[in-house]
């Protein structure tokens, strides 16, 4: 492995294996900052503050700045998930953290949709190379070679595929394809098999859970899913009712303001929920032994994902909101100009 993360799959592709680079090389930097504020500190309490810090760094960043993208501010709104600006919530002994099937086996593979067929090297605002996707599965090591600027540079400058039923043919066709194969597997398929395999409810019982209507007919689809693809799936099922979760939220028209349609919304949000406040540990909860002091939670609401990367890589301009394309809205601006955590607020 060229990451030691625990988990094999972080080196499935370049691009994941450079944000478990950024987010282990962040973990050391604030540990020597934790070291020098507090001499008198020893290695584990060093570890164990700042595992915690990080935790809450990953849960400012997907709350702040991903998950509003994701489900959109209205929904983010209704279930209660924007960060605040001050004060705390409050953890729910009644709520499970646990994980829905619904979630992991079908929802959150949402993205598969958006991701690109080839990754740019971008270096000083030119293209300068790149790899396909098919081309780099288990093959991280151009990042030993210092690649991982650019590599991170060019992510951040190409915007995603639209969210929709299609894939690119580099997860349809050759996902985990080894070096020197014409092939690999297929990632919808897998998607749809592991749904399956898992007992997931079907895309009608969902959306009935979710406040929609209780489908019934073919007809009924064409108010939820995108122009046309009614038909089609009334070709490959026989009943409205077998169709899978999967494959019936990859097909819903998205909400206003999101990314994807009502019922993968619906699970997202419930989800995220759950793990927000069935969390007693959440960065935002006070009244809690492990909540962090007033001070300290302002400054971890500085992060931001492009901070982190300017901080841990020789990137020196980013544009402010990483995971929106650079536009006159999202300027590229220096690093220095972005807000920095103070870990000060940390010295005992």
């Amino acid at each position: 492995c060229y990451v030691s993360s625990g988990d094999q799959r972080s080196n499935q592709h370049p691009s994941l294996t450079s944000m478990h680079t950024l987010f282990l090389r962040e973990h050391n930097r604030i540990a020597r900052s934790l070291r020098n504020l507090n001499r008198d500190w020893d290695g584990e309490r060093i570890y164990q503050e700042t595992r915690r810090i990080l935790a809450a760094i990953m849960q400012m960043i997907t709350y702040n700045e991903f998950l509003p993208l994701v489900i959109g501010p209205e929904r983010m709104e209704w279930f209660d998930l924007n960060v605040q600006r001050t004060g705390y919530t409050q953890y729910d002994d009644t709520v499970q953290a646990t994980l829905a099937n619904e979630f992991s086996a079908a929802a959150f593979r949402f993205g598969h949709s958006m991701i690109n067929s080839f990754f740019p090297q971008v270096s000083r605002g030119s293209n300068a190379a790149g790899d396909r996707l098919r081309d780099i599965f288990q093959f991280p090591f151009g990042l030993h070679r210092g690649e991982l600027e650019g590599l991170i540079s060019g992510t951040t400058q190409s915007p995603g595929q639209k969210f929709d039923r299609y894939m690119v043919r580099d997860v349809t066709n050759h996902l985990y394809q080894q070096r020197g194969n014409a092939s690999g597997l297929d990632l919808a398929s897998l998607n749809i098999n592991r749904g399956r395999d898992h007992g997931v409810p079907g895309y009608t019982t969902l959306v009935e859970f979710c406040g929609g209507p209780q489908i019934r007919s073919w007809r009924q689809l064409d108010g939820l899913f995108q122009r046309g693809l009614r038909p089609l799936f009334q070709r490959l099922y026989e009943d409205v009712r077998d169709i899978d979760l999967f494959s019936g939220g990859m097909a819903e028209r998205p909400n206003q303001g999101a990314v994807i349609g009502p019922t993968f919304t619906c699970i997202i949000g419930v989800q995220f929920y759950h793990l927000k406040y069935g969390d007693r540990f959440f960065f935002e909860h006070g009244g809690q032994a492990g909540s962090f002091t007033p001070a300290q939670l302002r400054e971890i609401k500085k992060i931001t994902l492009g901070k982190l990367i300017c901080q841990n890589s020789n990137i020196d301009r980013i544009q402010a909101r990483v995971m929106l394309y650079n536009s006159n809205r999202n300027p590229v601006v220096n690093c220095n100009d972005l807000p920095e955590m103070d870990l000060r607020a940390w010295s005992r």
